[in-house]
């Protein structure tokens, strides 16, 4: 697929108190748990800033939190967000509360198990509310259909990319005894021969989820 947007960097994105800010949030997990990337895209006044990044090991729903988290923790000015996502995780946790409910009763020990991927949820949910610099956001998050918009679409084919990246830090956060599958030399394998195909279908201009 053609780039849809060229790579912005964050000098010619500016802005002001108050401004409006659209965002687009996408995670890539092609083996669960696996190598993850992660796709930001920025938009306002016309402007596009987007940032990519990943872990060597981590899983499909952590590395969508991070996507949002690595968004609202760039803005460095008080803005009106609203955070397009196609991950039902990550919208309907927000939106019914049921993250922020969770995480209050494990801190009152309510809980027979935390709730998974806390240290994640309480880092966005701090960024939404609080910001590190001290400025509230007025944060909004809306669900849509995967690949309903060039935007998603553009963060999709961007999470992908960013999965190949070979020197991707440690997922700290993620406890890898506690997964559910091991990560042996038969899953590396077929990890490995699915990142081909998507680096194929890459440079051919195809689109990576029909791989």
């Amino acid at each position: 697929m053609k780039d849809l947007y060229p790579i912005s960097d964050e000098k010619s994105f500016s802005l002001q108190e108050g401004d409006n800010v659209e965002i687009w949030v996408e995670g890539s997990c092609p083996i669960n748990p696996g190598i993850g990337g992660y796709a930001v895209l920025l938009q306002y006044n016309g402007k596009i800033r987007e940032m990519i990044g990943g872990y060597s090991f981590t899983t499909n729903n952590r590395i969508t939190l991070m996507a949002a988290i690595v968004a609202l923790e760039s803005l460095k000015t008080q803005c009106k967000v609203t955070i397009y996502s196609d991950s039902r995780y990550l919208v309907d946790s927000i939106k019914s509360g049921y993250a922020k409910l969770r995480l209050a009763k494990d801190k009152k020990g309510n809980n027979k198990k935390e709730l998974i991927n806390a240290d994640l949820w309480q880092r966005l949910l701090s960024a939404r509310d609080n910001h590190k610099v001290g400025c509230i956001h007025k944060v909004k998050f809306i669900w849509v259909k995967r690949g309903s918009t060039p935007e998603n679409e553009r963060c999709n084919n961007l999470a992908e990319v960013a999965v190949l990246n070979p020197d991707l830090p440690k997922d700290l956060g993620y406890n890898i005894q506690k997964a559910k599958t091991g990560f042996d030399d038969v899953g590396y394998a077929r990890f490995r021969e699915k990142l081909d195909k998507i680096e194929t279908a890459i440079k051919q201009g195809q689109q990576v989820d029909k791989v």
